[in-house]
Parts: structure tokens; sequence; C-alpha cells
């Protein structure tokens, strides 16, 4: 571990990863090496997150940070970090692995995974190509699961997730209360 973390403080971040890579795999199947495996596990999804750690650089990497903070999640049931993980799914549209997590990270506690859930449910989610076209839905509008995160949040006394469920709640009653008038 020592060692690889000066690999990383002098720039040699291939080096680093395959040995942090190493340490990972052994603290998966064998507990005692799971503070040292939490840690490696940590380090290379943030360097593939932001392309950067200590001294070394890579190109950023989404998909790549996301495996090693999925790995991280397995051994440390880190409700912020479970959120966090959350939200790159969301970002790389992996809909049903973020929805997935963001259930996990209200059963820890973070009540902005409750918001995040009625919002998906409440507006639906599109892939978006590089041309920033949306497709079709890839996740439905669903105005009762959206109610029901809002109301899990707004029974601890959560105002905003009140005045969302009220929104979603007069949205699914009035359908119909846009019109619009037919031009000329």
């Amino acid at each position: 571990y020592d060692k690889a973390i000066n690999l990383m403080e002098n720039g040699n971040a291939d080096e680093a990863v395959e040995i942090l890579e190493k340490i990972a795999d052994i603290a998966i199947v064998d507990p005692t090496y799971k503070d040292f495996g939490v840690d490696s596990l940590k380090i290379m999804g943030e360097l593939y997150e932001t392309g950067k750690y200590s001294n070394c650089s890579v190109s950023v990497d989404k998909n790549k940070a996301t495996i090693y903070y999925e790995k991280y999640i397995n051994l440390n049931k880190d409700g912020e970090m479970i959120y966090k993980l959350a939200k790159m799914f969301l970002e790389i549209q992996n809909f049903s692995k973020a929805i997935t997590f963001f259930e996990k990270a209200t059963d820890c506690g973070i009540k902005a995974a409750y918001m995040n859930l009625g919002s998906i449910y409440e507006n639906g989610l599109n892939r978006v190509d590089q041309y920033g076209n949306k497709s079709d839905f890839v996740v439905p509008i669903d105005y009762e699961k959206a109610m029901k995160w809002y109301k899990k949040l707004a029974d601890t006394g959560d105002s905003k997730a009140q005045s969302a469920y009220e929104r979603v709640d007069y949205a699914r009653k009035h359908t119909d209360s846009i019109k619009k008038k037919k031009k000329d």
C-alpha cells in the first residue's frame, strides 16, 4: 500500500493502480485487509472520477470510477458514497443502477436521495446523445412512485418534500388544467 502511495506521489499512476487493484482484490476475500482495500478502492475511484489524485493524472473515466466505488460500497456501507455513486450512474445514464443506489442511499437516511427518486419519477428520464437529442422515456413518468418517495421524506418533517408531494398530487389530479389555445 505504501509503495502505491509513493508511486502516486511520484506521478506513476499505472503502476500505482496495478498495486492498488491487487490490494483491493485481496481485501475482498480476506477481511484482515479490508481497511487497505477500502482506501485503495476510494483512491482509484477518485483518480478516475476527477482525472487526478496526488501527483498522478489520468483520463477521466466515470465508468471505471463507478466500478471502483461500487466495490468500495460492497466493503464499506457508506451512505454518502452510495448517494455519490447513484448520482454518477445517473450522469453516465445507467438509470437502473442509479435508481437502485438512490434507494440504497435512502436506507442509509440520505434525504437528498428521496428527493432524487421523487424527481426521477415526477419527470421521467431520457437518454441524451452527444448532440443533446433526447430519446423516448427510459424511465417513464410515474406520479404514484414520485409521491411515495416525496411522502416518505415529508413524513419526517421536510418542507421541501411536502411541497413536492403537493405539487405532484396536484399535477396528478389536474392533468387537463393546462389547455392550449389554437392559433387562428
